[in-house]
């Protein structure tokens, strides 16, 4: 057997092979070492964008449950590049060093976007979404009264048009048969006397001109052909033509023109009266069929919703009988003639001025014969009538000294001061409901806004709802009465200056009353539309206040005044009681009124469920306010509370840190590695 020499084989293994296994061995240490490193950066730059972010402002935590840093770029390089030393590991395996250092802030809170993520996340659902549900159920009570405010406004409208018939009516009766110191009005007696009388002398003076113009003819056939004497006496008539033409022209403009275009627009003035009646007029049966329909469409109609269509109906047969009696086209037609005839009138003048000779006395005569100064139209004006017997001058200012009310000492944000809110508009609200004045517009006005916006919040989005409770729960309002709710805030009611904006902290406590004197206003007006009581007690005082001197015709409109009085009243004392902190019944019953208007007050009293506080209106509006305006007027609220303590347009919620680090390799050189670590609240 040959014997085999390996002899010589390790030295070719170790020479040649081993080399080669060390150098893969080394290789794939140090791509482990590099991976090893880069986790390293990684987690020590995490851990660097998180050092920053737990130097949160304890002032913003604590008071309004936000986390957002506010600190200078240098005090942040310097707090990660502490923090990525501390975590690196500095053993001569890996000999790291930090090569470059960056820090980026982003997402500063002055953002709205980036506020509201930050409320969300501030509001627990459990316990927001509970307050909001329970303050959902409270409004869902309102959904019923939609209808009714609808019809309500529909009859004040109603109202508001037949008063304008009346206006109009009064109005017309005056350019017609002259009242209020009318230099001119339709049955001028003075066109027969002083008018006469200039157009006399006008005529005169033409006459005159007319003999002069005649010699001037004869001299001018006599001169012809051999100049003599005659023609200086031919001057001396020509300048007495021109000195009477211009007599005639001056009488014509100082008594006779402004006679002419006086009447003219007087008649112009009464047939606009009688148009505007019967648009009205129009007006009022359009309303009445939707109020009609309004009512069919209402499931178990109640019944003062029916006593309001019967009252409608009423009103609708007053003013047709008006125009029966009246006959108002034949007194239009009548008017139309006038001022064709003063247009005619007009144009024989001017034809005169300019020169014409012949003598127009007759065609003046017999345009101004065409004038009616005879035309029959009576209607009596109507008295501003019962004040002291029904009250309603008594109840407007009860109601309304809520709002004089002295409200002390202003605090206001200077103008040098910056606020995120800059250039954003503020709002205003202003009550200014009257039951004394003719136009029940702004009744309306109320009515109409109570009934398309108060049902809104029911249906609003459940972001909106969590944001307005968590301004609830950190905000404070005029109800905060607590001085740890209020200790350190610039305004007492920041809630108030949220849903307003303004710069005073008056303004913003006028605007909330205000706003309240509208809605109970509207709710407390309701009520006196479905109390039978309350509508036999109103009906019956216009028709002692009304019904003597319009035949009857003005007891709807009054007796809508008077109720209107009732709840401007009502309206002002349940204001100052949820001022007060007091709560007040959504709708009341007969039990719960509390203004004496001869009624009593007999019957239950509504149940604590189906009332509502001032916080309660509040979240009501701030449904209305849309979102934008609420976040960036919450901003200014802390911004003005945190002076001192941090800069909201240098505050962040998120931070980038990026590092370039340098580390040993095993083969000889060294790895560089960048990360970027992006950290957010």
């Amino acid at each position: 057997m040959a014997y085999l020499n390996n002899r010589g084989s390790t030295t070719i293994f170790m020479g040649v092979v081993m080399p080669v296994v060390i150098g893969a061995c080394i290789l794939l240490s140090d791509v482990c070492l590099y991976d090893s490193g880069k986790r390293i950066i990684e987690n020590s730059a995490n851990a660097s964008a998180h050092s920053i972010l737990g130097r949160y402002s304890g002032y913003l935590k604590e008071n309004y449950d936000l986390y957002a840093f506010c600190m200078s770029d240098e005090r942040a390089m310097a707090l990660a590049g502490d923090n990525l030393l501390k975590n690196l590991d500095d053993s001569k395996m890996f000999d790291f060093k930090i090569e470059e250092i960056s820090i980026e802030k982003s997402k500063c809170i002055n953002n709205r976007k980036v506020l509201l993520g930050m409320l969300e996340k501030a509001a627990p659902d459990d316990v927001y979404q509970s307050m909001a549900d329970e303050f959902l159920e409270r409004f869902d009570i309102l959904s019923g009264l939609s209808g009714a405010a609808g019809i309500i406004t529909l009859k004040m409208k109603m109202d508001k048009a037949y008063q304008k018939i009346k206006d109009s009516m009064t109005a017309l009766e005056k350019i017609i048969n002259g009242g209020d110191n009318l230099k001119y009005y339709v049955n001028l007696a003075g066109l027969n006397t002083d008018f006469a009388e200039a157009v006399d002398t006008f005529n005169k003076y033409r006459f005159e001109l007319a003999g002069i113009k005649s010699e001037i003819e004869q001299l001018t056939l006599e001169i012809e052909g051999e100049p003599s004497e005659k023609a200086g006496i031919k001057m001396l008539l020509e300048e007495q033509a021109g000195v009477l033409r211009e007599k005639a022209a001056d009488v014509y403009m100082e008594f006779i023109e402004g006679a002419v275009n006086g009447l003219k627009e007087a008649n112009k003035i009464a047939v606009g009266y009688i148009r505007d009646i019967f648009i009205e007029n129009m007006n009022i049966h359009v309303l009445s069929d939707a109020i009609k329909d309004n009512v069919e469409t209402i499931n178990d109609c109640p019944d003062y919703l029916k006593e309001i269509l019967y009252t409608c109906t009423e009103l609708v047969s007053d003013v047709e009988e008006a125009f029966v009696e009246q006959v108002f086209e034949e007194i239009s037609i009548e008017l139309n003639r006038n001022i064709s005839m003063l247009s005619e009138l007009e144009t024989v003048f001017e034809t005169t001025i300019e020169g014409e000779d012949e003598d127009l006395s007759k065609e003046i005569s017999d345009a101004a014969a065409k004038y009616n100064t005879g035309v029959i139209y009576v209607y009596n004006e109507e008295l501003i009538a019962g004040r002291d017997r029904d009250k309603r001058s008594f109840f407007e200012e009860l109601g309304k000294k809520v709002l004089e009310k002295q409200i002390g000492k202003d605090k206001c944000i200077e103008e040098s001061v910056m606020l995120p809110s800059m250039g954003t508009d503020s709002n205003n609200r202003e009550f200014k409901v009257t039951s004394l004045g003719e136009d029940t517009k702004s009744g309306e006005n109320e009515i109409n806004e109570f009934s398309s916006s108060v049902i809104a919040p029911g249906r609003a989005m459940l972001r909106n709802l969590l944001v307005n409770e968590y301004i609830m729960q950190h905000f404070a309002s005029e109800n905060s009465r607590s001085e740890e709710r209020v200790a350190g805030s610039f305004f007492k009611n920041e809630t108030e200056y949220i849903l307003w904006g303004a710069k005073s902290q008056n303004a913003n406590i006028f605007f909330t009353k205000a706003a309240i004197m509208s809605t109970r206003f509207a709710l407390d007006a309701i009520h006196v539309y479905t109390d039978s009581g309350k509508i036999a007690k109103a009906n019956a005082i216009a028709a002692a206040t009304a019904g003597w001197w319009t035949m009857g015709a003005g007891i709807p409109v009054m007796s809508n005044l008077v109720k209107i009085s009732w709840a401007i009243a009502e309206a002002g004392i349940d204001t100052r009681k949820l001022w007060q902190g007091q709560s007040i019944p959504i709708i009341k019953t007969a039990g719960d009124w509390i203004t004496d208007i001869g009624t009593g007050s007999a019957g239950m009293k509504s149940p604590g469920f189906l009332k509502m506080d001032y916080n309660d209106y509040l979240r009501l509006y701030l449904m209305a306010i849309p979102m934008d305006k609420k976040i960036i007027r919450l901003l200014d609220i802390i911004s003005l509370n945190s002076r001192g303590y941090f800069n909201v347009f240098n505050t962040y919620t998120e931070v980038t840190v990026t590092v370039l680090v340098s580390y040993r390799s095993l083969t000889g050189g060294r790895h560089e590695v960048e990360v970027s670590a992006t950290q957010s609240y």
